[in-house]
């Protein structure tokens, strides 16, 4: 025993144990529990129940095991004899070799148990031998022995099968034959477990008669026996003959189904002796039990209670002549047995008749009746719940109806949830810790000793519901939101609370919920049919949401078709979206879609968001797919002499900028829409623009009109630009143009003019001529060019130094010009010693 609430015990001898709990509570309460057979110690049983076994290689060894552990296996480990082991549970294994094998079965359980068996010789396997026999005749009568010999060469175990239903395991067998006719006869040879068959047909033909014969006894002259042969006969074969000698010389008889009656009763021998033509006679000889037994029995006890086991004995004079024993008590049915002892119970109290009934080996019948010979006593039970359900620990009350003869002394309520009670008295109440249906059990015993029970099945019910419900947690507000109960209990009422201070009593109510972005607790207090309750609160369970749609989008704007636009989702609060691109496409539902605008237009992409509840928001985004033509540019004059500055007008389609190639060289890209550019002429200068957009694409543009800068750029050269005192410039005329020219006119900065188109000229005087080439052009334009020729006048210079210098020291030289001259004179000094200077 233990007084500990969780006490640990080492059992040390194997066998069941029943379990036994008793707590007393603080109020001096208590009661017990006992669990019968609840702990089991036992050893594992471990058997192979397919070994010993074998065949011929390769053989297939499919052990079946059979192991009883209380606790459960943890481990096997099998051992096959031949070196090879396995730790499955079911293993499968291949003897390629000839031979015998141990085999070896270990177990561990999962409390730590071994149990091992061991089959010595337990598989063994050999190769096929050869098998034949021969027989000493072939046709026989049945009471006639045939000799087998048997002629297989090697071999160790033999069977025999004689086609009558018999068989021998010896090696040479001798056989007389039950049946007749034409028989088969097989043998099987087995080589260390290798079974080999031969089987040779109709191989013995076994010639009628097969004397046979039964009796009955008349048990109205239990000394008068009836006879039937049932001999195995062939009429065919000749004339069928029968001769009956019945006991010792008591007398004899012929023919098939012959009567006697005997002197006494006793065992006779009866023989039979049966020709069936000129060559076969068959003798059987057979025994008659003749008795004559009478029923007489006897009880353990007479006066009982209700279902206590009593036994009665029927006492027959030879036992061993009675074949069936017939008990009826009262009016039950009639209970057919083989054994002269009847152990039974009887429910209800009363006075009993018994009856018995035997019938002897000749199935003749005697039968006695003792009437009132039992007298059953004990309580009629029976109770009634105060109520037909209850909740966990709340008290129920049962009432006694139980009918009794003698004084209850004592009631033992058992309440079906594990926990009994003795009660000397009443009032009976309980309390059910736990849910569940109970079938509760009530046994009275009175002041004889006398208990009886009875049991009603689902007596009380104790019920605790488990209020439980969902929802969809975001919902639209102004939608209906089902509320969906899953409590479990019985017939249940409901009482919702939604958080804003409304509520219902419907099992699966709908709440429409106001506008506005919030957070509702919701509650739900269930009760049943007993009124047991229970409830459940969700804190800010549901949450009301209105979709937002949102959205960004890159690369909407574009003047290269297929243009494709990216959108990227930023909605929130919402269960599904679709997108519209605006173009009449299919709708798309990615999330982060792509698409293809095809033609030049505006398009307005929009992002639905669908909310929990179907309510829906939007978004959109202008997607622009321009025309890079629709871009306007102008400007003006389109004509002018020799240069001109125009103005441009300039408007690109929105989001693409512009290169503007002017046609002469220039490129402006400051993205101003109103701009001026000197042209420098003459020439035709074709304006071109040069559009991209903001992914990239680009456009050329260039027919657009040409801006015309007529006339004459004046441009010469001059044979040589400078020289002394005199000297001939031949002018080389270069003039660009794109008119025609009217006329040249030179000044050579002398006083001397020419018109020719590339003159010679000849200047005879030093100076600083400025030369001038005027061009005018038959259209009216007109230009000039101005260059320079220098003549340089030869320098005469002289030395001035003083007239007497003194050595290792400097001396002072000056250089001067016999006539000044304003241009730039290099001088270039030699002192005769090496030494050299470019100072004046």
């Amino acid at each position: 025993t233990s007084t500990v609430q969780n006490p640990r015990k080492t059992y040390n001898q194997l066998g069941s144990y029943d379990i036994t709990l008793s707590a007393v509570f603080g109020g001096g309460c208590e009661n017990s529990v006992t669990k019968l057979v609840f702990i089991k110690v036992q050893e594992p049983v471990v058997r192979i129940s397919n070994a010993p076994t074998g065949g011929c290689i390769p053989y297939t060894f499919v052990p079946t095991h059979n192991v009883t552990a209380v606790d459960g296996v943890a481990s096997w480990f099998w051992d096959f004899g031949d070196g090879t082991t396995s730790n499955l549970e079911n293993p499968t294994h291949v003897y390629p070799n000839a031979g015998s094998y141990d085999i070896r079965l270990r177990v561990v359980t999962n409390s730590g148990c071994t149990k091992e068996i061991v089959y010595p010789r337990g598989v063994r396997t050999g190769t096929p031998v050869t098998p034949d026999f021969v027989a000493d005749k072939f046709n026989v009568c049945a009471s006639d022995p045939v000799q087998f010999t048997n002629l297989t060469v090697g071999g160790d175990q033999w069977r025999w099968e004689f086609g009558d239903g018999t068989n021998d395991t010896a090696r040479n067998a001798m056989h007389r034959f039950a049946d007749t006719g034409y028989v088969n006869i097989s043998l099987t040879a087995f080589n260390n477990r290798c079974p080999s068959t031969i089987t040779k047909n109709a191989y013995i033909r076994v010639l009628p008669p097969i004397a046979r014969f039964n009796y009955s006894v008349d048990c109205g002259n239990k000394l008068h026996v009836n006879f039937r042969d049932s001999s195995i006969v062939d009429p065919t074969l000749g004339n069928l003959t029968y001769t009956w000698t019945f006991g010792n010389s008591l007398g004899t008889a012929t023919g098939r189904f012959p009567d006697f009656t005997f002197p006494g009763y006793g065992r006779y021998p009866v023989t039979l002796t049966v020709t069936n033509g000129s060559s076969c006679v068959h003798t059987y000889t057979g025994s008659v039990l003749l008795i004559d037994e009478r029923a007489s029995f006897a009880a353990s006890k007479t006066e009982l209670c209700k279902t206590e086991e009593f036994t009665l004995t029927a006492s027959a004079a030879a036992p061993e002549n009675i074949k069936y024993y017939q008990w009826q008590i009262g009016n039950a049915a009639p209970i057919l047995d083989t054994v002269p002892v009847l152990r039974y119970r009887i429910a209800d109290a009363g006075s009993y008749n018994v009856r018995l009934i035997i019938i002897d080996t000749n199935y003749c019948r005697d039968t006695v009746t003792l009437n009132n010979y039992l007298r059953v006593f004990g309580p009629e039970v029976d109770f009634v719940p105060d109520a037909r359900g209850t909740c966990p620990n709340t008290p129920i009350s049962f009432t006694d109806r139980t009918v009794s003869a003698s004084p209850i002394t004592g009631w033992r309520w058992e309440f079906g949830d594990g926990t009994s009670t003795d009660f000397t008295s009443g009032p009976f109440t309980h309390r059910y810790q736990r849910t569940g249906v109970f079938s509760v059990r009530l046994t009275v015993t009175d002041n004889r000793g006398c208990s009886s029970s009875k049991l009603i099945s689902d007596t009380v019910i104790v019920t605790s519901p488990k209020a439980g419900f969902r929802a969809d947690t975001i919902y639209c507000p102004g939608v209906d939101l089902r509320m969906i109960d899953t409590s479990s209990g019985r017939n249940l009422t409901y009482n919702w609370s939604f958080g804003d201070g409304t509520g219902s009593t419907i099992r699966n109510p709908l709440k429409n919920y106001p506008a506005g972005d919030r957070n509702y607790s919701v509650g739900l207090k269930v009760t049943d049919d007993f009124g047991c309750t229970d409830s459940v609160s969700k804190s800010e369970y549901i949450k009301v949401r209105s979709p937002k749609a949102a959205f960004t989008a890159a690369d909407t704007t574009g003047i290269c078709p297929p243009l494709e636009a990216r959108f990227f989702l930023e909605a929130k609060d919402y269960q599904s979206f679709y997108w519209d691109f605006g173009d009449g496409s299919y709708p798309s539902s990615a999330p982060n879609p792509r698409h293809f605008y095809n033609t030049f237009d505006v398009f307005t992409a929009k992002l639905v968001a669908i909310g929990y509840g179907g309510c829906r928001d939007s978004a959109t985004h202008r997607v622009t797919l321009s025309n890079p033509r629709s871009t306007v540019f102008t400007y003006d004059p389109l004509e002018a002499c020799n240069a001109v500055t125009v103005n441009f007008h300039l408007k690109v389609p929105p989001y693409t900028r512009y290169a503007l190639f002017y046609g002469d060289g220039e490129v402006r890209r400051d993205q101003d829409t109103a701009f001026s550019h000197f042209f420098r002429g003459p020439a035709f200068f074709h304006p071109s623009v040069f559009l991209t957009d903001s992914v990239g694409c680009t456009s050329y543009l260039s027919q657009y009109p040409t801006i015309r800068v007529i006339g004459a750029k004046p441009l010469f050269g001059a044979s040589k630009k400078q020289f002394c005192d005199t000297g001939t410039v031949t002018f080389s005329n270069f003039t660009i143009y794109n008119d025609s020219i009217s006329s040249y006119n030179w000044s050579f900065g002398d006083g001397v003019v020419s018109n020719e188109y590339a003159p010679t000229h000849q200047y005879s005087f030093p100076g600083n001529n400025v030369v001038k080439l005027l061009v005018r052009t038959e259209s009216g334009c007109v230009d000039s060019l101005l260059d320079t020729i220098n003549v340089y006048r030869t320098p005469v210079a002289s030395i001035v130094i003083a007239d007497t210098i003194c050595i290792n020291r400097p001396a002072q030289f000056t250089g001067r010009l016999a006539v000044a001259d304003t241009n730039t004179v290099r001088w270039a000094w030699n002192f005769g010693n090496g030494q050299v200077s470019d100072q004046q």
